[in-house]
């Protein structure tokens, strides 16, 4: 059986609770968009990424990849 990911969070920060199963999102990221006269390339320090999956058991690993849409190029992709 394949995980299915339910949902994908971008945020500026997660923040571990007193379990694992605790967490807190800092400033989730609804959209980037910028404000400069000239708007790209437009660079984040960083970024975090709350996949939550289902359709699987026990630990596992999740990769975000970042594609360029005119090129379909991958340009940034996480650590495994």
């Amino acid at each position: 059986m394949q995980p299915v990911v339910r949902h994908l969070i971008v945020c500026e920060d997660i923040r571990r609770g007193n379990s694992p199963e605790q967490f807190t999102l800092v400033n989730v990221i609804t959209r980037i968009r910028s404000l400069d006269p000239v708007p790209f390339p437009l660079l984040y320090r960083e970024m975090c990424v709350l996949a939550m999956c289902t359709e699987c058991r026990g630990q596992g690993r999740v990769q975000i990849q970042i594609v360029e849409e005119e090129s379909d190029e991958p340009c940034r992709e996480s650590h495994v």
